[in-house]
């Protein structure tokens, strides 16, 4: 990936809104996120706060582009990572509602035509949804996965024939292929879940997204991908970070025009990765999955929201208290009440979103910057903004006790 240092950023104030009253007004919300902004010296950081029926507060600062003027927005489109998964988990769901497919539908019956390891025949969609497939956390990219030329339904097929004959993480032995792999998180095992709903569902991934998620709940600035119109800034711009400083990476295909730059996951891993959504919307979908926890039928039933949030996994690693359901890290707060949530990155943004049924409180943050490691600004930036959004909402008696490690377990962000 290349990397340009730009002049130093133009500091701009925040944008605001809110329905309620703040309860510290000397040091408002909008100032301590604007702190946060520059003590992790980001180029923007975003920050909701909802109810089960509307947005409560959201505050933005920073701009869309290191160095340039244009400001982040409340209705900027923010690049969601692996909060993707709770997306392919809810259209898989609701798949299994049509009864197109099971949760214990194997590999070996919805790709009967295709050639396969033996051990990956009896693994169901339930394996793959909870990472305890046996598969690899991630593929070896191949150059043309990344070829927009080429046809996406062509580039699909070729990473899902790659997947079957190469995704597991070890050799398994015929005697070990009935045996249920202990939990490996793996971005493949969901863009395979997004090929099994193009299996069954006869269309793309991402016009199922449209159908069964964005269009019901009105989720209008929502789609799938990583690339903008370059000529304007229209929307935040994927960075980096290099010497402390952020570094822009144009929001294109990688091309020998712009020097193969990166600037985001190859759409071979939709599912895994690449919806990305305005705050607001993003807001809708989850007050939709706390409704459905809390027993309203919404775009699925509620019984199968509470499946979806279900501890499948009681432990994600040693000495953790976070589990995982279908497309969600599951735990629960001092008070034993239920906690769901997920954080992702495709290394050059950063996007974390709570649920928290029982209060009903929903908290997401989102920067324009990302880092392979998940320890740098941009995920420290989110961290804290989230931290103050819950000791925001304390003051009201809104939110449970939650601790850092359960809002950011293991640094789990996928990419």
């Amino acid at each position: 990936m290349k990397r340009y240092l730009l002049p130093a950023l133009l500091l701009v104030g925040c944008q605001t809104t809110s329905s309620t009253p703040n309860p510290n007004p000397d040091v408002t919300l909008e100032t301590r996120t604007e702190n946060i902004r520059q003590k992790f010296n980001v180029p923007s950081l975003s920050l909701l706060m909802a109810s089960d029926q509307k947005v409560l507060s959201q505050t933005v600062t920073g701009v869309r582009k290191y160095g340039a003027p244009e400001k982040v927005t409340l209705q900027d489109v923010h690049h969601l990572g692996s909060i993707s998964k709770s997306f392919t988990a809810t259209l898989i769901a609701s798949l299994v509602e049509q009864k197109k497919l099971s949760f214990q539908s194997t590999l070996k019956d919805l790709f009967p035509e295709e050639t396969m390891l033996p051990a990956l025949e009896n693994v169901t969609v339930h394996q793959l949804l909870i990472h305890r497939s046996g598969l690899v956390p991630n593929l070896e990219m191949q150059e043309d996965w990344l070829d927009a030329s080429i046809p996406l339904a062509q580039r699909k097929a070729s990473f899902l024939k790659a997947t079957l004959l190469h995704g597991l993480k070890a050799k398994t032995s015929a005697q070990s292929i009935n045996v249920v792999p202990p939990f490996e998180y793996s971005n493949v095992g969901y863009a395979l879940l997004a090929m099994i709903a193009e299996q069954v569902g006869k269309k793309s991934y991402e016009s199922l997204l449209e159908q069964h998620i964005f269009k019901p709940l009105q989720m209008k600035t929502c789609s799938v991908g990583f690339v903008w119109d370059t000529k304007t800034i229209s929307q935040p711009w994927p960075h980096t970070e290099q010497n402390g400083q952020p570094v822009p990476i144009s929001p294109e295909y990688p091309s020998k025009a712009n020097g193969h730059v990166i600037a985001g996951n190859p759409e071979v891993i939709n599912g895994a990765d690449n919806v990305r959504c305005s705050l607001p919307d993003l807001s809708r979908y989850l007050q939709a999955h706390m409704n459905g926890e809390n027993g309203k039928n919404g775009i699925l039933k509620s019984e199968t929201f509470k499946l979806l949030h279900t501890r499948h996994v009681q432990n994600i690693g040693p000495n953790v208290n976070v589990g995982y359901g279908y497309g969600w890290m599951v735990t629960n707060d001092a008070k034993g009440n239920l906690v769901f949530l997920h954080d992702g990155s495709n290394t050059l943004n950063y996007a974390s979103a709570i649920v928290l049924p029982a209060a009903q409180s929903i908290f997401i943050a989102a920067t324009n910057m990302g880092d392979p490691e998940a320890t740098g600004a941009g995920p420290s930036a989110v961290a804290a903004g989230m931290e103050e959004m819950i000791q925001e909402a304390s003051k009201t008696g809104a939110a449970m006790q939650v601790t850092p490690e359960q809002l950011h377990p293991l640094g789990l962000q996928g990419f």
